[in-house]
Protein backbone atom coordinates (compact mmCIF):
# COMPACT_ATOMS: atom_id res chain seq x y z
CA UNK A 1 0.00 0.00 0.00
CA UNK A 2 1.21 3.37 -0.75
CA UNK A 3 2.23 5.57 2.23
CA UNK A 4 0.92 8.85 2.72
CA UNK A 5 4.24 10.53 1.39
CA UNK A 6 4.07 8.47 -1.69
CA UNK A 7 0.68 9.39 -2.38
CA UNK A 8 1.29 12.95 -2.09
CA UNK A 9 3.93 12.99 -4.49
CA UNK A 10 1.60 10.35 -7.15
CA UNK A 11 -0.75 13.10 -7.03
CA UNK A 12 1.53 16.13 -7.30
CA UNK A 13 2.91 14.02 -10.94
CA UNK A 14 -0.38 13.44 -11.87
CA UNK A 15 -1.72 17.07 -11.77
CA UNK A 16 1.69 18.04 -13.36
CA UNK A 17 1.05 15.35 -16.48
CA UNK A 18 -2.61 16.74 -17.00
CA UNK A 19 -1.47 20.57 -17.42
CA UNK A 20 1.26 19.49 -19.74
CA UNK A 21 -0.84 17.34 -21.63
CA UNK A 22 -3.57 20.29 -21.78
CA UNK A 23 -0.26 22.75 -22.61
CA UNK A 24 0.29 20.65 -25.24
CA UNK A 25 -3.05 20.16 -27.06
CA UNK A 26 -3.51 24.32 -26.84
CA UNK A 27 0.49 25.00 -27.28
CA UNK A 28 -0.63 28.30 -30.11
CA UNK A 29 -2.48 29.45 -27.11
CA UNK A 30 0.13 29.22 -24.36
CA UNK A 31 2.85 30.98 -26.68
CA UNK A 32 0.53 33.82 -27.09
CA UNK A 33 0.77 34.51 -23.54
CA UNK A 34 4.92 34.21 -23.68
CA UNK A 35 5.04 30.13 -22.71
CA UNK A 36 8.66 28.58 -24.45
CA UNK A 37 9.47 26.15 -25.65
CA UNK A 38 12.20 25.82 -23.44
CA UNK A 39 10.31 26.15 -20.29
CA UNK A 40 7.86 23.23 -21.78
CA UNK A 41 11.42 21.35 -21.74
CA UNK A 42 12.21 22.14 -18.81
CA UNK A 43 8.81 21.07 -17.29
CA UNK A 44 8.49 18.02 -19.07
CA UNK A 45 12.19 16.93 -17.44
CA UNK A 46 11.09 18.13 -14.05
CA UNK A 47 8.32 15.51 -14.46
CA UNK A 48 10.60 12.76 -15.69
CA UNK A 49 13.06 13.85 -12.48
CA UNK A 50 10.06 13.89 -9.86
CA UNK A 51 8.41 10.52 -11.44
CA UNK A 52 11.95 8.90 -10.76
CA UNK A 53 12.02 10.13 -7.31
CA UNK A 54 8.68 8.88 -6.16
CA UNK A 55 9.76 5.41 -6.86
CA UNK A 56 12.06 5.57 -4.35
CA UNK A 57 11.36 4.63 -0.52
CA UNK A 58 13.36 6.31 2.67
CA UNK A 59 11.60 5.10 5.29
CA UNK A 60 13.68 6.96 7.64
CA UNK A 61 12.05 10.17 5.78
CA UNK A 62 9.07 11.88 8.24
CA UNK A 63 5.92 12.61 5.72
CA UNK A 64 6.92 16.05 5.63
CA UNK A 65 5.58 16.66 2.20
CA UNK A 66 1.85 16.02 3.18
CA UNK A 67 2.17 17.63 6.32
CA UNK A 68 3.11 20.92 4.46
CA UNK A 69 0.16 20.31 1.82
CA UNK A 70 -2.04 19.08 4.46
CA UNK A 71 -1.43 22.85 6.67
CA UNK A 72 -1.22 24.73 3.35
CA UNK A 73 -4.60 23.85 2.31
CA UNK A 74 -5.94 24.93 6.02
CA UNK A 75 -4.03 27.99 5.90
CA UNK A 76 -5.51 28.91 2.83
CA UNK A 77 -9.44 28.25 3.96
CA UNK A 78 -8.15 29.95 7.01
CA UNK A 79 -6.84 33.01 5.64
CA UNK A 80 -10.11 33.55 3.27
CA UNK A 81 -12.10 33.16 6.50
CA UNK A 82 -10.12 35.23 8.31
CA UNK A 83 -9.92 37.76 5.27
CA UNK A 84 -13.72 38.63 5.51
CA UNK A 85 -13.73 39.12 9.63
CA UNK A 86 -11.40 41.52 9.41
CA UNK A 87 -12.88 43.52 5.93
CA UNK A 88 -16.21 43.72 7.30
CA UNK A 89 -19.25 45.94 6.38
CA UNK A 90 -18.01 48.68 8.74
CA UNK A 91 -14.42 48.39 7.50
CA UNK A 92 -10.90 47.10 8.51
CA UNK A 93 -10.82 45.74 12.06
CA UNK A 94 -7.11 46.17 12.95
CA UNK A 95 -7.67 44.49 16.26
CA UNK A 96 -8.94 41.25 14.01
CA UNK A 97 -5.98 41.84 11.32
CA UNK A 98 -2.93 41.73 13.41
CA UNK A 99 -4.30 38.78 15.88
CA UNK A 100 -5.33 36.46 13.20
CA UNK A 101 -2.06 37.65 11.32
CA UNK A 102 -3.62 38.26 8.53
CA UNK A 103 -0.98 41.52 6.94
CA UNK A 104 1.33 39.96 4.89
CA UNK A 105 1.28 37.52 1.91
CA UNK A 106 0.78 33.54 2.59
CA UNK A 107 3.83 32.18 4.42
CA UNK A 108 5.93 30.99 1.67
CA UNK A 109 8.76 28.86 3.02
CA UNK A 110 8.63 25.86 5.74
CA UNK A 111 10.02 28.42 8.20
CA UNK A 112 7.57 30.89 7.99
CA UNK A 113 5.15 28.28 7.73
CA UNK A 114 5.97 27.18 11.11
CA UNK A 115 5.85 30.20 12.47
CA UNK A 116 3.00 31.45 11.19
CA UNK A 117 0.85 28.21 12.64
CA UNK A 118 3.09 28.54 15.92
CA UNK A 119 -0.09 29.72 18.85
CA UNK A 120 -2.74 30.03 15.69
CA UNK A 121 -5.33 27.77 18.20
CA UNK A 122 -5.21 30.69 21.06
CA UNK A 123 -5.35 33.48 18.71
CA UNK A 124 -8.29 31.87 16.82
CA UNK A 125 -9.97 31.40 20.36
CA UNK A 126 -11.76 34.95 20.26
CA UNK A 127 -12.76 35.13 16.46
CA UNK A 128 -14.07 31.51 16.91
CA UNK A 129 -17.28 32.20 15.81
CA UNK A 130 -16.79 34.54 13.60
CA UNK A 131 -14.35 32.48 11.27
CA UNK A 132 -16.96 29.51 11.86
CA UNK A 133 -19.71 32.15 10.07
CA UNK A 134 -17.20 32.80 7.24
CA UNK A 135 -17.31 29.35 6.45
CA UNK A 136 -14.09 27.93 8.75
CA UNK A 137 -16.09 25.90 10.95
CA UNK A 138 -14.89 25.59 14.71
CA UNK A 139 -14.18 21.84 13.08
CA UNK A 140 -11.88 22.90 10.78
CA UNK A 141 -10.24 25.40 13.31
CA UNK A 142 -9.27 22.11 15.27
CA UNK A 143 -8.54 20.60 12.45
CA UNK A 144 -5.66 23.90 11.37
CA UNK A 145 -4.52 23.33 15.32
CA UNK A 146 -3.42 19.28 14.84
CA UNK A 147 -1.95 20.19 11.37
CA UNK A 148 -0.16 22.66 12.62
CA UNK A 149 1.19 20.16 15.18
CA UNK A 150 1.74 17.54 12.94
CA UNK A 151 3.94 19.49 10.39
CA UNK A 152 5.89 20.83 13.20
CA UNK A 153 6.77 17.39 14.10
CA UNK A 154 7.90 16.70 10.69
CA UNK A 155 9.54 19.50 9.60
CA UNK A 156 11.71 18.85 13.03
CA UNK A 157 12.54 15.36 12.13
CA UNK A 158 13.29 16.23 8.90
CA UNK A 159 16.45 18.38 10.72
CA UNK A 160 17.15 15.29 12.86
CA UNK A 161 18.20 13.58 9.99
CA UNK A 162 21.58 12.98 9.07
CA UNK A 163 24.04 12.40 5.91
CA UNK A 164 23.05 11.30 2.90
CA UNK A 165 19.05 10.21 4.21
CA UNK A 166 18.84 14.13 4.75
CA UNK A 167 20.23 15.01 1.67
CA UNK A 168 18.12 12.75 -0.05
CA UNK A 169 14.92 13.96 1.57
CA UNK A 170 15.78 17.31 0.98
CA UNK A 171 16.79 16.70 -2.81
CA UNK A 172 13.20 15.06 -3.06
CA UNK A 173 11.91 18.21 -1.70
CA UNK A 174 13.23 20.65 -3.81
CA UNK A 175 12.45 18.46 -7.16
CA UNK A 176 8.53 18.41 -5.64
CA UNK A 177 8.29 22.24 -4.98
CA UNK A 178 10.13 22.70 -8.54
CA UNK A 179 6.75 20.81 -9.82
CA UNK A 180 4.35 22.58 -7.99
CA UNK A 181 5.66 25.79 -9.01
CA UNK A 182 6.32 25.02 -12.95
CA UNK A 183 2.87 23.54 -12.49
CA UNK A 184 1.37 26.65 -10.67
CA UNK A 185 2.62 28.49 -13.66
CA UNK A 186 1.51 26.70 -16.52
CA UNK A 187 -2.03 26.11 -15.30
CA UNK A 188 -2.11 29.88 -14.89
CA UNK A 189 -1.05 30.57 -17.91
CA UNK A 190 -3.30 28.43 -19.71
CA UNK A 191 -5.96 29.67 -17.69
CA UNK A 192 -5.36 33.38 -19.00
CA UNK A 193 -5.01 32.00 -22.06
CA UNK A 194 -8.35 30.23 -22.79
CA UNK A 195 -9.98 32.32 -20.27
CA UNK A 196 -12.78 33.26 -22.48
CA UNK A 197 -13.55 29.76 -23.90
CA UNK A 198 -14.79 26.67 -22.49
CA UNK A 199 -11.56 24.68 -22.72
CA UNK A 200 -10.15 26.74 -20.34
CA UNK A 201 -11.26 24.17 -17.71
CA UNK A 202 -8.82 21.74 -19.32
CA UNK A 203 -6.10 23.14 -17.01
CA UNK A 204 -8.70 22.66 -13.84
CA UNK A 205 -7.02 20.75 -10.99
CA UNK A 206 -7.49 16.66 -11.04
CA UNK A 207 -8.20 14.27 -8.67
CA UNK A 208 -6.96 10.83 -8.33
CA UNK A 209 -9.99 8.24 -9.18
CA UNK A 210 -7.50 5.12 -7.69
CA UNK A 211 -3.65 4.74 -7.84
CA UNK A 212 -0.75 6.84 -9.46
CA UNK A 213 -1.29 5.30 -12.87
CA UNK A 214 -5.27 5.30 -12.46
CA UNK A 215 -7.17 7.83 -14.48
CA UNK A 216 -7.24 11.26 -13.45
CA UNK A 217 -10.63 13.38 -13.37
CA UNK A 218 -11.30 17.24 -13.33
CA UNK A 219 -12.38 18.67 -10.08
CA UNK A 220 -15.87 20.22 -10.33
CA UNK A 221 -15.87 23.94 -11.51
CA UNK A 222 -16.75 24.95 -7.64
CA UNK A 223 -13.62 23.24 -6.60
CA UNK A 224 -10.97 24.18 -8.69
CA UNK A 225 -12.31 28.22 -8.56
CA UNK A 226 -11.23 28.20 -4.96
CA UNK A 227 -7.68 26.12 -5.90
Amino acid sequence: MRNSKQATHGYAIADAEHVLRAAQKHWAAMQSRGVTEAERKKFTQNIAEADKLSGETDESAPPLEKARQDLQDLVGEYRSAGSLVVHGMDGRDAKAEQALAMKGSFPGNDVALAAYVAGIGARMKPYAVKLAARGFSKEKQAELVVAGVAFAKAFAAVGKLRGEARSSTLARGAVFKELRTNTAYFRKAGREALKSVVARADFDRVKPSGGRGAAVVALPKQEAAAS
